[in-house]
């Protein structure tokens, strides 16, 4: 609810102020609002971007250690187990 508040009222502003020919205050004022909603767009959509990045590698780095821990007990298993006899054939 609180994310839609400052994109209404820019555009509330900024449809009101466009009949206006001359540029005053207000317009001057709805267009700076108009800045300060795509400088927070492009800010949000950046740190989105970097979470995701950061979320990647966290998994990548996950699924190494994964493997690596995965590799030691099939390691430690290959140590401690005893060595099975041959079966007979026929």
């Amino acid at each position: 609810m609180k994310k839609l508040i400052v994109p209404a009222i820019a555009s509330v502003l900024a449809l009101g102020l466009s009949a206006c020919e001359k540029e005053g205050p207000m317009e001057k004022a709805g267009e700076h609002m108009d800045e300060a909603v795509d400088e927070m767009k492009d800010s949000t959509q950046s740190m989105g971007e970097s979470m995701g990045e950061s979320v990647d590698e966290t998994i990548d780095e996950m699924q190494v250690g994964a493997d690596e821990k995965i590799d030691e007990m099939a390691d430690k298993a290959k140590e401690e187990m005893p060595e099975m006899p041959e079966m007979p054939e026929g």
